[in-house]
């Protein structure tokens, strides 16, 4: 799928083309061209101000806020005092900034930061200055800027996520800077202290690294470097992550970065409660009540973290006075359900894959308008279906690209490796996030907005690769119609 050529060569080319007419490599300003910086930092100044005048009251609270709050103040000295039900990422930034303003504009820096990391690495990859500024534009739009006026983890781990893979791609594209690969891993390791579904990202990442030198065929990649990399990933990240799981360990007899995952579980068995054993039974009929309660007076009335109305009897019922032991004890019998029924749990696990894909937009984004909510659904759904068709046709390509390059010993289409290992790369990040809420979070669309920067990247990506795909397969089209012309005058 990779050229033969040498990344370096190939990055070389990109660049080149990108040139002004006396060949002289354009002055960049933090990877963009100067031009483009400066359309750039208007575009921000701009964001900025009607941001701040529109939703005067930001940052706003949602249910999840308060427990985050909670953790920032006995985080406000720095020192853990209790085993708290969130990782201490997001928490953190609360410590720093306060739950005022300077968190609002905080927030709105690092979604700021996110869109010129992305358009960097376009540049890089060959996009020029009128599709970096279309770009750009698209991520200013109010639905991908509003989580940044909420008191929730979805900004900070958009920007953590956006890092990872810019420092990667850069990694790869640039000589295989040690530091880079560092600073990956340090914020590897940040988004899973932030967001818990990304603890394993790094595993995730160095099996990426070998898919694309075996992808390649070719020299694009060494396996020493993959290899190196993948353990610089997961080193760092076992040392991060895995300190402050064992300090945990230490203080509170627990080994993990927060003990909720039980109850994040809950809402994947909900639907067959009634399977749990007859050891249980106490317990099976306090939960069975909170979820037929949510069912009938939720809001939404799905039945989704019914558990919280559970909690005070199984305190008792238990005897556990903890909320983190009972969420470790509430693990427990979800894994249970989950081994007497795996088949229903696969089910739901499935069904939330649909609803993680439907847009995000709250009435902040929405401005209280149908109208302009109608306008953010066409686009998020035209973008989405934009994503998927181009995933299918460069992915099907790829596929057969491996399999003519191991029956025929070369393949007849090539592409860059930059671009290539770019798109895969956000790809499976953007699937990994997907996968990983569908196993055991609560299926909100809420979810995706860290990795849809990601998808619009892939969207622009999979337009320069598509044209390249024409311009190499054109050629090739015209001198098939020229020789067989003959035989049919």
């Amino acid at each position: 799928m990779f050229q033969p050529s040498s990344v370096a060569k190939a990055t070389k080319t990109l660049v080149a083309a990108n040139s002004s007419e006396t060949g002289q490599k354009p002055y960049t300003v933090a990877g963009l061209p100067f031009s483009t910086a400066l359309v750039f930092a208007t575009l921000f100044v701009v964001a900025f101000w009607f941001y701040g005048a529109v939703w005067t009251g930001a940052p706003f609270m949602l249910p999840d806020s308060g427990s985050y709050i909670r953790v920032a103040q006995d985080l406000s000295d720095f020192h853990v005092d209790q085993l708290n039900v969130r990782p201490p990422g997001y928490p953190l930034l609360l410590v720093l900034t306060g739950t005022g303003r300077p968190l609002f504009y905080t927030s709105l820096a690092l979604h700021f930061a996110a869109i010129w990391l992305l358009s960097a690495v376009l540049y890089t990859l060959g996009l020029t200055g009128g599709w970096l500024v279309l770009f750009a534009l698209l991520l200013l739009l109010p639905p991908y800027v509003e989580y940044a006026g909420y008191i929730v983890t979805e900004n900070l781990s958009e920007f953590l996520a956006v890092s990872v893979f810019s420092s990667l791609v850069f990694w790869f594209l640039r000589g295989r800077r040690f530091g880079l690969l560092v600073l990956s891993g340090i914020v590897i390791a940040c988004s899973g202290l932030t967001r818990p579904t990304y603890q394993p990202l790094a595993l995730v990442v160095a099996g990426v690294l070998l898919m694309a030198r075996w992808m390649s065929g070719q020299k694009a990649i060494s396996y020493r470097d993959c290899i190196r990399a993948g353990m610089v990933l997961l080193t760092t990240s076992v040392v991060l992550i895995g300190g402050f799981s064992l300090l945990n360990y230490v203080k509170f007899d627990f080994f993990g970065i927060y003990p909720a995952t039980g109850l994040n579980f809950s809402n994947r068995t909900m639907k067959f409660l009634e399977r749990l054993p007859d050891q249980y039974a106490a317990e099976r009929e306090a939960l069975i009540r909170a979820r037929n309660a949510q069912l009938i007076e939720g809001e939404d009335h799905s039945g989704f973290d019914y558990f919280w109305k559970a909690l005070p009897e199984l305190h008792k019922i238990t005897g556990i006075a903890s909320e983190p032991e009972l969420a470790q004890y509430l693990l427990h019998l979800n894994l249970a359900l989950i081994k007497s029924a795996p088949l229903h749990y696969l089910q739901e696990v499935l069904a939330s894959f649909s609803a993680y894909w439907f847009p995000s937009a709250t009435s902040l984004a929405n401005m209280n308008s149908r109208g302009i909510q109608a306008l953010w659904i066409v686009l998020y759904f035209a973008i989405l279906a934009l994503f998927f068709l181009q995933l299918i046709v460069i992915t099907g390509l790829a596929i057969f690209q491996m399999t003519q390059r191991f029956f025929v010993g070369e393949a007849n289409m090539s592409l860059s490796p930059g671009p290539v290992f770019a798109y895969f790369l956000a790809g499976i990040i953007v699937f990994y996030s997907l996968l990983a809420t569908a196993i055991a979070a609560v299926p909100d669309a809420r979810y995706a907005v860290p990795t849809q920067p990601l998808v619009i990247f892939l969207c622009f990506l999979g337009f320069y690769l598509w044209r390249q795909l024409l311009l190499r397969i054109e050629p090739r089209q015209a001198s098939y119609g020229t020789r067989y012309s003959g035989v049919c005058d």
